[in-house]
């Protein structure tokens, strides 16, 4: 069930936490960079963040979830991350189409980032229809891509 998170609760924002380091650390070792913003947070970032987030629960168990923001001109696809013993079972899939369709009211772009070096990321998005629009140095050898569809 996808369901509307209060990530400003500290016991949401804490149970959003410990579901996110885990999947983000995977990211940064297969992108081979710590610097990843999410893999810093803390109860009190991510309950002062201006995200709106989505999650994933199973029996009442957090196991993944989405955050995005809205300008006037686009979608800012923020966060979409899935516990690692829960990865390859759907959950990004669903959080994403929940989002996509029941979320993007507007033709607006949507756009999202991830490290270049994520090739199962990126081929997960462009499944869904993004498409790559630039890459964004980030340190030595790191870089981001960023890609964007049209709703």
């Amino acid at each position: 069930m996808i369901v509307h998170l209060d990530h400003t609760n500290p016991e949401t924002a804490a149970k959003l936490l410990k579901v996110q380091i885990p999947a983000y650390r995977m990211e940064a070792e297969r992108i081979k960079f710590d610097g990843i913003p999410p893999l810093h947070d803390t109860v009190e970032s991510i309950q002062g963040s201006r995200e709106s987030f989505f999650g994933y629960l199973e029996n009442g168990l957090l196991l993944g979830a989405l955050a995005y923001e809205q300008t006037n001109d686009r979608y800012v696809l923020s966060r979409l991350f899935v516990g690692p013993a829960y990865f390859r079972q759907g959950i990004a899939s669903s959080l994403l189409q929940f989002f996509l369709h029941e979320i993007v009211r507007e033709s607006k772009p949507v756009t999202v980032t991830t490290g270049t070096a994520n090739l199962p990321a990126i081929s997960f998005y462009e499944k869904w229809g993004f498409t790559k629009i630039k890459e964004i140095p980030v340190a030595q050898g790191v870089s981001l891509a960023m890609l964007q569809t049209i709703r």
